[in-house]
């Protein structure tokens, strides 16, 4: 299983018209592809302004089969370019393999929390173990279940940890949890050769537009 998104990042000024265009951007992915899709957009983290959308897909063919009915719909090529004066820049995917956790559409999610790391060179049968044991501690320690995946498009050796929360005071209860777990922050320190320190591993938190 995957998981997919495509995030563009808003320019200054008409927010709430360029929200609203990525809410019917949704709409009619969903009606066209049936694929699920949920918005994101970044709140108290680095490039504010990023709205994604995102889903999870059974194989790489339902993509595909996905993003032709897309393309050759008018109707949402009309909308994509609609939107055009809202962005500051192109559209980025990404694309990831789901090496750890199993996806819930059912489940309430208001927010996300990740974590992305890149792991050194050498290191990537390592940095998995790593990653999928960092998921399965995180999960005993929070009660959540944590997504961990190995990046199958970008930066080489990426991966990433995610976590959905039901409300703001789910993520303030795991994050004091975590803290709070001596043994969490051992296995945190004791790898630490593991993943790249330059760039750095990057935390963000995200919040699900209705």
């Amino acid at each position: 299983m995957y998981a997919f998104s495509r995030s563009v990042r808003f320019a200054p000024g008409n927010l709430r018209d360029a929200m609203t265009w990525a809410t019917e951007v949704r709409e009619q992915v969903n009606q066209i592809t049936g694929l699920g899709v949920r918005l994101f957009t970044q709140v108290w983290s680095p490039e504010l302004g990023r709205v994604s959308w995102a889903c999870f897909v059974p194989d790489l063919p339902a993509l595909e089969a996905a993003n032709d009915k897309l393309l050759a719909d008018d109707s949402f090529a009309a909308k994509v370019d609609q939107g055009a004066r809202f962005l500051s820049g192109g559209p980025d995917d990404t694309l990831a393999q789901i090496l750890h956790g199993t996806p819930d559409p059912s489940r309430t999610v208001e927010y996300a929390t990740a974590v992305r790391a890149v792991c050194t060179p050498g290191n990537i049968q390592r940095g998995i173990e790593v990653g999928m044991e960092i998921a399965q501690k995180a999960e005993s320690i929070t009660g959540l279940p944590t997504l961990f995946t190995s990046g199958a498009t970008g930066v080489y050796g990426q991966v990433s940890w995610a976590t959905g929360h039901e409300n703001v005071q789910s993520i303030d209860a795991a994050q004091a949890a975590l803290m709070g777990d001596p043994s969490w922050m051992e296995l945190i320190d004791n790898n630490g050769e593991v993943y790249a320190q330059t760039p750095s591993p990057m935390q963000v938190v995200l919040r699900r537009v209705p």
